[in-house]
Parts: structure tokens; sequence; C-alpha cells
């Protein structure tokens, strides 16, 4: 295909949060044997879903009029230009730019190698989810397989895509258990949670502002709710 596999790779983890060392308490390992399988095969799960949908559009097409509208300001950007008819911060595109920068990577390889990581991101983070509402591997792995297979229906915003509203959405599942640890089920007091959801719910904001503004809402009525239940 004439994809540079080590440009995606580098630009697609620039984007990546680069989480988490806050378990100190905890002198448990993080990863066990079987913890490392089942996060193996849901990255497996993901990474073939993508193939999947990837198969309908062979390289170099890619669905979704709004990748021209991404490649033209990111292409501004490259060019030291920061003109933009997008309605919501240019964080997504700038840090895209970063990466096709420095890894030099073809614009057209990443947007079109781009499910690979919504949809991987999307499965572990689903997984992560279901762990923490039902505490059971089995169900957590089977909610995950029925997620990550509906996605296409409408249900999560444009995982075909690497789009802002798709990088944000496959991350989201995440961020209620990673908020409930750090408020909740930790020991850090009050200073270091309210500094790590700021940066979480910023950054959000930042990649996409109206998707940040509902995550948001989310994440403080969740907080708002067991605090008075509690």
């Amino acid at each position: 295909l004439g994809i540079s596999v080590a440009g995606f790779l580098g630009a697609g983890f620039l984007i990546i949060p680069s989480v988490i060392h806050l378990i100190a308490t905890n002198r448990k390992p993080l990863l066990t044997k079987k913890l490392l399988m089942i996060l193996i095969f849901v990255l497996a799960l993901g990474v073939s879903y993508a193939g999947y949908v990837r198969s309908f559009s062979p390289y170099p097409l890619s669905p979704g009029m709004d990748l021209f509208t991404h490649i033209y300001v990111i292409k501004n950007i490259l060019h030291n230009s920061y003109a933009s008819p997008l309605v919501y911060p240019q964080t997504f595109d700038m840090l895209v730019a970063l990466g096709s920068d420095t890894f030099k990577a073809d614009l057209v390889e990443i947007f079109w190698a781009g499910p690979f990581l919504t949809f991987s991101l999307f499965s572990v983070s689903l997984y992560g989810m279901s762990y923490w509402l039902s505490k059971n591997h089995i169900h957590s792995i089977i909610a995950t397989i029925i997620g990550v297979s509906i996605t296409e229906m409408g249900l999560v915003a444009n995982l075909q895509f690497l789009f802002p509203s798709s990088f944000v959405m496959s991350i989201f599942p995440m961020t209620v258990p990673v908020i409930d640890f750090l408020w909740l089920r930790s020991n850090l007091g009050v200073k270091i949670p309210i500094i790590c959801t700021s940066i979480i719910l910023l950054g959000i904001s930042l990649i996409h502002l109206e998707l940040g503004v509902v995550i948001s809402s989310i994440i403080f009525v969740y907080l708002a709710i067991f605090h008075y239940t509690a």
C-alpha cells in the first residue's frame, strides 16, 4: 500500500495521552498476565473492526467530506498560517500537523489509517468502562464486542474517520472511571484530582469544544450526585 507505518504510529502516539502513574499506594502489579492477554484481545478486536471498515475504502480512498477541510487546515498550519473554516479550536489539527512534520508522515496515510487508532482506543476504553461497572472480565469483553460491532450504526460518532469528534468519543468511555478513581478511589487529597480533572476536561474541550462541554457536564453531574448521596 505504500503506507509509512512508522510515520503513522509516531503521529498517532503523539496524540495519545502519556498517562497514568497515579496508583502510588497500590504495590500490586498493574498488568497481570491475565489482564495483558485481555488487553491484547481487546486491541485485536478494535484493529479487526477497523480493518473491516477500511476494506470498503481501500487506500488511498477515505470517506468523509470533512477530511478535505482538515487536510486544508493542517497544511495551512504547516505553512505557518492559522486560517481555518472550523468552528472549534484547531488543537487536533495542530497535533496531527506536528506528528506529520516530525515523522514525515503523509496526511492521506494518517487519515486513511486513522480508524485503526480510533477503533483500538474505543475498544480498550469501552472495556475499561464496562469492567468498572461490572467488575467482571467476561461481561466486559461481551460488552466491548457488542459496543464495537454497532459503532457504525450512528451510535458512536464517526469512528471510521480520524476526526476530533471520533477521537474524543473513542476515549470518552474511560473518562468517567478515571475521574471516579481520582476523586473517590484514591488517597490523593483534593488538589491533585482538581488539577488532573481540569487537564483532562480542558484537553477534551480543546480538541472538540461541543463534546468537551457535554462530557464536562456529565462528569460534574456524576461527581455532584455521588457527593450528595455518599
